[in-house]
């Protein structure tokens, strides 16, 4: 069964800020597009949960000015600490790719199982399939090679690349007290203790928030060692006493099990040299910092894409 009785200009797997980027500016280039992606929402690690009703950051905590792309996010934020100078958006993170998802033609909770090129690209989910001229992947690369693999793709060079990018894991608690927390707890701290990454008040960015939220981000290695141990929750008690914070009234914890590209690849993107398929995201552009790198990387690839049409 079709899911789109269409054959797209683009089919594109994944709604996070790579892939977003690619589907908004190719359409605005005239292109037909479809974007896919196995969550119920878009962003990918800008991601915020409601929880009685209070907006909680718990991927990316912030933007930061590193470039021309980010610079353009802040222009939807607010500033949040000035040293190092950093901006939130008051309902949520997630607010920023919201924006672009408008006018797109995104398929959620399409989980793609396999790919095959024939004159056409068919992408295939238990929910059916999307046909396309062109396939571009903007998932994590350790994602994007099992799915290649898993189609018979045998690009040898195009799959050692991919196979080179390492990320870092991260599990996130994120805590609410009904009590005021401390006039002078901070509103972010890093690397208070070698299971800790960061502490954020994250109620500090929501105007007139109902009670504190707290949101953690374990080390790299603490998430390494913990990250299949059920319940996490039992992790809790020891990094909220580290964090110098009480039990809480509530907590929620949520993996990442590729939070951070830790071993990148010093291209634009990835570009097939059979059939027309092209890799973007965070684990290009190697120089840059992950959120600055994703949208270059998307930016590079459609702008090769037009010029190559024209």
């Amino acid at each position: 069964m079709s899911v789109e009785n269409f054959l797209f200009d683009f089919g594109i797997i994944g709604a996070g800020i790579a892939g977003l980027t690619c589907a908004k500016r190719l359409q605005s280039g005239g292109f037909s597009v479809v974007v896919l992606d196995k969550s119920r929402g878009v962003g990918g690690r800008l991601a915020t949960r409601r929880i009685d009703s209070t907006p909680v950051d718990h991927g990316l905590p912030y933007i930061t000015p590193d470039g021309q792309y980010t610079e353009n996010l802040i222009s939807l934020c607010h500033p949040w600490t000035s040293s190092p100078p950093t901006y939130i958006h008051p309902d949520g993170i997630n607010s920023i790719p919201k924006s672009l998802r408008e006018g797109l033609t995104i398929h959620r909770n399409f989980l793609v199982t396999s790919v095959a090129y024939g004159d056409t690209w068919r992408i295939k989910s238990e929910a059916g399939e999307v046909a396309a001229k062109s396939l571009i992947i903007a998932i994590p690369a350790p994602q994007a090679l099992s799915l290649l693999k898993n189609s018979n793709f045998t690009e040898a060079d195009f799959l050692q690349a991919l196979a080179s990018v390492h990320y870092e894991p991260c599990i996130t608690f994120m805590a609410g007290y009904s009590q005021p927390l401390p006039d002078n707890y901070p509103l972010f701290s890093r690397s208070i203790t070698a299971d800790i990454r960061w502490v954020g008040l994250d109620s500090s960015k929501r105007v007139n928030p109902p009670q504190s939220l707290i949101v953690i981000h374990s080390s790299p290695d603490f998430a390494a060692a913990n990250f299949d141990l059920s319940p996490l929750e039992s992790l809790a008690p020891m990094l909220l006493s580290q964090a110098g914070l009480p039990a809480p009234d509530w907590l929620q914890v949520h993996r990442w099990r590729y939070a951070l590209p830790l071993i990148r690849l010093p291209f634009d993107y990835l570009k097939s040299s059979i059939v027309p398929l092209y890799i973007c995201g965070d684990f290009c552009c190697d120089s840059l910092p992950p959120l600055e790198a994703a949208m270059t990387s998307a930016v590079a690839v459609v702008n090769a894409l037009i010029y190559q049409s024209c």
